[in-house]
């Protein structure tokens, strides 16, 4: 990045604050991404880059919505919109729709997320970008979940690869964490052990392989399913063990949303935390 300041190449030195934003919230330092994203906006409005303003905002917003700064997350994917380059960008457009369906449910507009998430499907399909529709429709799931739709669940999870999904032997198939972890919470929702053991086995497997990728967003997310999961089981001990994990992960970023995604089993632990543990 820095070699492409100094050569002239504004659009590669772009290119490289995008990708070292992505992986900043890939290891959990949302700071640092909405920084990467801030300076990428700054050199896009300087350097003749205005057409592509949209991707920065796009990733602002995401930032925001994990700070649960709603109103602001908002703002930066709806003015992304106004000039979005849908046909060259599909993939971060659904993404931006995706963070859109987020913000509208938690601001309890539930029949919106889902129609935002319609629209991002029809993206996903018209362009071909069969990763994109791997995570809408595991978004949708991860939402009708939360909205107790868990036939709904029940009916993607059945057609869902990872229904198939073995981990020993890899094989090809279009997978994401936004698919994962509703496939992994209806499960558990069954109450049937082997499904819960199941849930549990790919719990695991999945905090190995993301611990290898120094994936800490994702740690995150399987810390708090690990305590619904260990909540079901009536295990409450280990329920407070898995979250303050997560929120080991969470709270020198102030990454706060994944904790209010997960509705009402973790609240009453949430309390418990100021109370026993410094």
């Amino acid at each position: 990045r820095q070699r492409a300041y100094r050569t002239g190449n504004p659009f590669i030195a772009f290119t490289l604050l995008l990708n070292e934003s992505a992986l900043a919230v890939m290891r959990g330092h949302l700071q640092r991404a909405h920084d990467l994203n801030e300076e990428a906006l700054r050199l896009a409005k300087t350097a003749s880059l205005e057409r592509l303003v949209f991707l920065p905002q796009l990733g602002l917003g995401r930032v925001n919505y994990f700070w649960n700064q709603l109103i602001q997350a908002r703002q930066y994917i709806t003015t992304a919109f106004e000039h979005a380059d849908v046909v060259a960008y599909p993939n971060p457009t659904v993404r931006g729709y995706i963070t859109l369906a987020w913000i509208q449910n938690a601001e309890g507009q539930y029949q919106q997320a889902l129609q935002t998430l319609a629209d991002a499907e029809r993206v996903a399909l018209d362009r071909h970008a069969l990763e994109a529709l791997e995570m809408v429709k595991g978004v949708r799931a991860q939402l009708q979940f939360s909205a107790g739709e868990n036939e709904a669940v029940t009916r993607w999870a059945r057609s869902s690869d990872w229904e198939t999904f073995d981990s020993s032997a890899r094989h090809g198939l279009i997978l994401s964490d936004e698919s994962f972890f509703p496939y992994c919470q209806i499960l558990i929702a069954s109450g049937e052990l082997p499904k819960v053991k199941r849930a549990e086995s790919l719990l695991a497997w999945r905090l190995k392989d993301s611990e290898l990728q120094r994936r800490e967003s994702t740690i995150l997310k399987i810390r708090l399913v690990q305590a619904l999961l260990h909540h079901a089981q009536n295990q409450p001990d280990i329920v407070m063990t898995s979250l303050l994990q997560a929120l080991e992960i969470a709270m020198p970023e102030n990454c706060i949303r994944p904790f209010l995604d997960e509705g009402q089993p973790l609240i009453p632990y949430l309390r418990r935390v100021p109370r026993e543990h410094s």
